[in-house]
């Protein structure tokens, strides 16, 4: 399990809140972009979080934009089985997505004399600036979690846009937060410097299939990627190791699954696998699995591989071990140093994507299967959502020490 920190954190200079006891139980509420299983993990964490905290007892409102395609994961209906109050906002453009997420926050049944939280996933988008108009107006204390977008891979892909971006709006935003919510050691390094005092680590969870999956008998020859098809998850490095080990008489399948985020990028992939004799048919574009399909797709495979220039956490990692598949990543996935430890998977360089895939594939797949398992479910949605709340609460509580020397507030410790 990454180690959470338990860095102090402040809410914003003079936005005070009546002083509140921390038996009172939390409102949370949480803004985000579309929560869709396209969004892979960000998706993932708004609606596994929103779950987590309202099962432990914290009022928990979720408010999300509603311009994104794809499989909601979730609906007003599965929100209040699971105890959490969920509204969908319109909007088409940035400034009236704003609007909306305000008017809709304006909305929310919250009681001015509990404390409460405010939550953003995601940066570069209405959410944020939504709660920061939000933060200020009402002087509630709020965590923005980057999502991966500050890393610096990320930021390489239209540096300049963003650069001025986050020079102009961004930073100003996520100085004022009371704290930085961060998946991984690694995310939190990558951060701003000036951003890092301000950051705590707690990674996001993973549903844990009932039963057993293909892979602990072994399945059949198939490895495969589990991501969106863009460059920065370089599935290249797939296509020449499964290429290279097949050349040597392999014979391995390679499947790609994850919707398409950048159409060139993937007609690329799909002109470099049909130029090989040793690829062609036996790689297969899945494009989009469904949540509650991936035990049948991804639980057959008998190794995983993630190369991304960059992963905050890793979410397809803990997918893939749940149903019992270890996975090859770069030493850009946040959770790699971890996935090693637990011996669910290696980490490689791109000339070593080959050599580790086919240890994987030679290991004893009963051993592996319940190694991935066992390391899958020490990201349970309860473990991740209690620490999350044990850090909401305390940027919640303010501290009876009161406003600090520096004529800051800072917030009581979890």
């Amino acid at each position: 399990m990454i180690r959470t920190s338990h860095d102090a954190t402040r809410p914003e200079a003079g936005g005070v809140k009546p002083r509140a006891s921390s038996s009172d139980p939390l409102q949370v509420v949480m803004l985000s972009y579309g929560i869709t299983e396209e969004s892979g993990g960000p998706g993932n964490a708004a609606a596994g979080f929103a779950a987590g905290l309202a099962a432990l007892g914290a009022r928990v409102w979720l408010v999300a934009t509603d311009h994104a395609d794809g499989h909601w994961l979730v609906d007003s209906a599965r929100a209040q089985t699971a105890g959490f109050v969920f509204r969908r906002v319109p909007g088409r453009w940035h400034a009236t997505e704003v609007i909306a997420l305000l008017r809709s926050i304006e909305a929310l049944d919250i009681e001015p004399s509990r404390p409460t939280v405010l939550w953003v996933n995601g940066v570069w988008g209405a959410q944020s600036i939504a709660g920061w108009i939000a933060a200020r107006s009402r002087r509630w204390p709020y965590i923005v979690r980057p999502a991966g977008s500050l890393g610096r891979a990320a930021l390489r892909y239209r540096a300049l846009k963003k650069r001025l971006y986050y020079g102009a709006i961004e930073s100003r935003i996520l100085k004022g937060s009371v704290a930085i919510h961060c998946m991984s050691v690694k995310e939190k390094e990558e951060l701003p410097e000036a951003l890092r005092a301000q950051a705590f680590i707690v990674p996001s969870g993973v549903d844990l299939p009932a039963g057993l999956t293909g892979a602990s008998t072994g399945g059949a020859r198939i490895v495969g990627v589990l991501a969106r098809l863009h460059p920065i998850k370089r599935h290249f490095l797939a296509l020449d190791a499964v290429e290279e080990l097949n050349r040597g008489g392999l014979e391995l399948e390679l499947e790609l699954v994850g919707n398409v985020d950048d159409p060139a990028y993937a007609k690329r992939l799909r002109d470099r696998a049909a130029a090989s004799p040793w690829l062609g048919s036996r790689v297969r574009f899945l494009g989009h699995v469904s949540k509650d399909q991936i035990p049948g797709v991804v639980g057959w495979w008998r190794a995983a591989m993630l190369m991304s220039e960059q992963e905050n956490f890793g979410h397809a990692v803990v997918t893939a071990a749940a149903v019992g598949v270890p996975t090859v990543v770069s030493d850009g996935v946040g959770l790699a140093p971890d996935l090693v430890r637990a011996g669910a998977g290696l980490i490689a360089t791109p000339g070593g994507l080959s050599g580790a895939l086919r240890r994987l594939i030679d290991g004893d797949p009963v051993h592996q299967s319940a190694v991935c398992r066992a390391f899958a479910a020490s990201f349970s949605w309860q473990r991740c959502s209690k620490e999350l709340l044990g850090h909401l609460r305390a940027c919640g509580v303010i501290d009876p020490g009161g406003p600090s020397s520096s004529g800051e507030t800072r917030c009581a410790r979890a």
